[in-house]
């Protein structure tokens, strides 16, 4: 998908969840108002934490549009003239049953939050979410070939860069004081389909103590381990009590751009 200069402004949908994986749907917020795009945020009305998520990590001034039926959507997108609908996400379970007909019709956009480097191909090119999509935007080629190769529409599958790893490269052009000597996002997952999982809690809980560490935990993370006391939650609860470990409370940006290595 293009934004495009004309008389009449384009108009973007931004559908968010309440998880902070919205700092993606910032970024192609922010590169859509560069085109001259109107951008507007929707709260579906299915997660109290929308508006929250939303001005902590994205859009500091968003007030999020109600729209909490399939006759409402159909309203804003066709008033609007919409050239596109972006979610936050691809699980099909993350939005209510009633959204994705409407926004499929409306023309369904998603590009990936993340890095695809873990094995799970059904999850990152097979999800029925892709065929509902009238583009989805991947960052290489050899992603898009993997899309193609699980059977989605060539045409469909856009190869035109991750937002937010374009944002990541203009802020590291910048000159910024460092404050950490390493930036780590831990997994969540113990187990991942009968394999080890991607978590290394108790590797780095001896972390070395001369050396300062942000850690900025995957979003399913301090959930998952919250009534949890296994020695893997255990581990993790030990790494961040360390004196050189600060858990991250910012933009990923910011994180990015304070640490000397990711």
């Amino acid at each position: 998908m293009r934004f495009r200069r004309q008389h009449r402004r384009d108009h973007v949908c931004l559908v968010p969840r309440g998880l902070v994986t919205v700092e993606h749907l910032g970024t192609v917020r922010r590169q859509a108002l560069e085109t001259g795009a109107e951008v507007c945020w929707l709260d579906l009305g299915d997660d109290d934490k929308i508006s929250d998520a939303v001005r902590t990590w994205a859009d500091a001034n968003a007030d999020p549009i109600s729209v909490t039926s399939p006759k409402e959507l159909r309203r804003h997108v066709k008033r609007h003239r919409s050239r596109g609908v972006f979610i936050q996400s691809p699980y099909p379970e993350h939005y209510p049953e009633w959204f994705w007909p409407v926004a499929a019709d409306a023309g369904l956009v998603y590009s990936g939050y993340g890095i695809n480097i873990s094995t799970w191909e059904e999850g990152h090119y097979g999800l029925v979410t892709y065929e509902l999509c009238s583009a989805v935007i991947v960052e290489s080629e050899e992603i898009r070939s993997h899309h193609i190769r699980w059977g989605a529409d060539p045409e469909s599958i856009h190869a035109f860069g991750s937002p937010l790893l374009y944002q990541v490269r203009r802020r590291l052009q910048e000159s910024s004081p460092l404050a950490y000597d390493l930036m780590w996002a831990p997994h969540w997952t113990a187990d991942w389909f009968g394999s080890r999982g991607y978590s290394r809690w108790r590797d780095y809980a001896r972390a070395d103590p001369g050396r300062s560490v942000l850690v900025r935990p995957h979003p399913l993370l301090p959930a998952g381990i919250a009534d949890d006391h296994g020695p893997d939650a255990d581990a993790y609860r030990q790494l961040v009590e360390l004196p050189n470990v600060m858990v991250s409370s910012g933009p990923i940006l910011d994180d990015i751009a304070a640490s000397e290595r990711c």
